[in-house]
């Protein structure tokens, strides 16, 4: 099953008389419910069912996460009625917490007020929140604000509440997006697969800075290179994070998002690429604890091999396989002193990476300057590279 985003197919293929060849049940997929860009709205999605393009159901009341768990609910009792014991796999990528930042009423309601004293401090209670609670070292110094990233105080008042509205436009879908698969695991508990399903839980990147240094109130205004209106968005601050806009936040919560990394998604800097792995599953020794280990998402596929019991065949229906990338993560969450990964390469964008036994090299290459020196065209031997001990940078 595979529900929610799927953004692995180019544009000119996302319609209903294109080719199907890279959508998800050409690729090992048997059901398909979701949307196939990007980004969509969560009130009114871009939606396919198999491979069969459906018209907008445009429902204020009815957000697109409660009907990504709907439909993974009825995926498996469909299976269930016929299938009691047969294994499954479901891929279940939520849309939030990407733009456009929708949610309900309510969770909006929840957090207002939430986010008025700004990134700032809001990071620095991040950040000790994460030592307090061993997510990371004590000792730990708290990367510094970049440049480019105004302080929250030297925003004018109007811009402080089209800020933090916005963040609580984000702050509300991303809760919205956890109550629904709470009721998904609900469902799962109330069954036998509650005992024998392995959940991993984690996200594809760093928070995103594709808000630019203001945020929006509909996105297509920075697709299409408007300028950001403060006090336009004001006289409609009620309606963000509703049906009627299309928002993302300034990059000033993106920096604050990756506590205490420094820079964000499109990056190969830890808050572009590093991000939390949660892993549920029978037999895990002492559950909540936390694992050092460096690891990468092309680990997964071998550690759920390992773990039931299967090899990666060499050769599937007369078509040779190619060999896993990852490894398995099984040995460490067993044993928290198992060696993790040793070698890993990142590039995006131009910008690069190199980990090695605890050694990471980073280089970044602009996309577009954030300081006057940043030329994206600039040759990449230009590139300035940083080294880090990972495990000991304090």
């Amino acid at each position: 099953f595979a529900v929610g985003k799927w953004h692995l197919c180019p544009a000119e293929e996302q319609h209903g008389g294109a080719s199907r060849a890279r959508w998800p049940l050409a690729v090992g997929f048997e059901r398909f419910f979701g949307f196939l860009g990007a980004e969509t709205s969560q009130f009114a999605p871009d939606l396919v069912i198999d491979n069969s393009p459906l018209p907008p159901i445009e429902d204020p009341d009815h957000h697109f996460s409660e009907m990504m768990v709907d439909r993974s609910i009825s995926m498996i009792d469909d299976l269930r009625s016929s299938e009691p014991d047969k294994p499954f796999f479901m891929y279940l990528a939520f849309g939030a917490g990407h733009a456009p930042h929708h949610a309900p009423r309510r969770w909006l309601d929840h957090y207002r007020g939430q986010f008025d004293d700004g990134w700032d401090a809001w990071r620095e209670r991040v950040f000790a929140r994460q030592i307090a609670e061993g997510i990371i070292a004590p000792g730990t110094v708290l990367s510094p604000r970049p440049s480019w990233v105004p302080a929250w105080d030297s925003l004018s008042r109007p811009d402080q509440v089209v800020a933090a509205r916005l963040m609580e436009a984000f702050a509300a879908l991303i809760s919205h997006a956890d109550e629904q698969l709470g009721r998904l695991l609900d469902h799962l508990e109330a069954t036998p697969d509650g005992d024998r399903t392995v959940v991993m839980i984690m996200s594809d990147n760093g928070a995103s800075a594709e808000g630019g240094p203001t945020g929006t109130f509909n996105g297509a205004y920075l697709y299409n290179g408007m300028p950001h209106d403060a006090v336009a968005t004001a006289e409609r601050l009620e309606e963000i994070g509703g049906p009627n806009s299309f928002p993302n936040y300034p990059w000033g919560w993106a920096f604050a998002g990756n506590t205490p990394y420094r820079r964000w998604k499109r990056e190969t800097h830890e808050g572009g690429i590093g991000d939390p792995l949660i892993i549920s599953a029978p037999g895990i020794a002492d559950p909540g604890a936390i694992r050092p280990q460096y690891v990468h998402a092309s680990d997964i596929g071998a550690t759920l091999l390992e773990w039931f019991g299967q090899e990666m065949p060499s050769e599937l229906d007369g078509v040779p396989q190619k060999p896993l990338a990852g490894a398995s993560l099984v040995p460490s969450l067993g044993d928290a002193a198992a060696p993790g990964r040793s070698l890993q390469y990142y590039e995006q964008f131009g910008c690069r990476a190199l980990y090695h036994e605890g050694w990471k090299a980073v280089a970044f290459h602009p996309m577009f300057p954030y300081e006057p020196t940043d030329d994206p065209f600039r040759p990449f031997e230009e590139d300035r590279w940083e080294l880090y001990n990972v495990m000991e940078d304090a």
